[in-house]
């Protein structure tokens, strides 16, 4: 998933690779942390119950936006989110899925740190677990 810091796909944040569908991602460093505008993803399941909810607040908690993955492989404007984003997660309905790996079933929290960020243009961040 790409996260942009303006609306409609501008200035490119970070580029998040993740593994696991309901599993709570949050963005744990001040270089995203409330800082995304738009979003946009690829491989994702999608099917016409997968979502992909946006959080207010860390740990997948606060105001949320959902976007149906069947729909939609973006979020051009997050309205009313706009700046808040702290943390998102994948819910899906099947116990397994071919584009996330290794799903795993329970809720865990799982944190983007400042530490897994290469620094550039065109930033990676990378998952690690706590």
């Amino acid at each position: 998933m790409k996260l942009y810091s303006g609306a409609e796909y501008k200035n490119p944040l970070t580029t998040i690779k993740f593994y696991y569908a309901s599993r709570c991602y949050s963005l744990d460093c001040d270089a995203l942390d409330n800082k995304a505008a738009s979003a946009k993803w690829e491989n994702l399941p999608n099917s016409s119950t997968d979502t992909l909810i946006f959080y207010s607040q860390a740990d997948c908690t606060g105001y949320r936006g959902i976007a149906r993955l069947s729909i939609a492989a973006g979020v051009r404007n997050f309205d009313q989110l706009k700046g808040t984003i702290s943390s998102f997660m994948v819910k899906t309905k099947t116990t397994t899925s071919d584009t996330i790996s290794n799903f795993h079933p329970f809720h865990t929290r799982t944190s983007l740190g400042a530490k897994q960020f290469v620094l550039g243009y065109q930033r990676q961040a990378s998952v690690s677990l706590t």
